[in-house]
């Protein structure tokens, strides 16, 4: 259900509406890195990288436990 842009690269960017630096800090403590969207102009995006399939859901999984805190 989030905003993101379509992309035909290995990395999708995605705005998750909160602050990305907290995000990013939240994900790294649950063994995901991601790169923060302040440095294009977009505080609560972040571009996540494409993986393989058990890396996705640990990062989706990880994603909603950050956004429901």
């Amino acid at each position: 259900g989030l905003a993101y842009v379509p992309t035909q690269a290995n990395f999708i960017f995605v705005d998750t509406g909160m602050d990305s630096v907290e995000l990013f800090d939240m994900l790294m403590r649950r063994g995901v890195t991601v790169r923060t969207g302040e440095i294009w102009g977009t505080p609560t995006c972040i571009r996540v990288t494409i993986g393989t399939r058990e890396e996705n859901e640990h990062f989706i999984t990880a994603l909603k436990e950050c956004l429901a805190a």
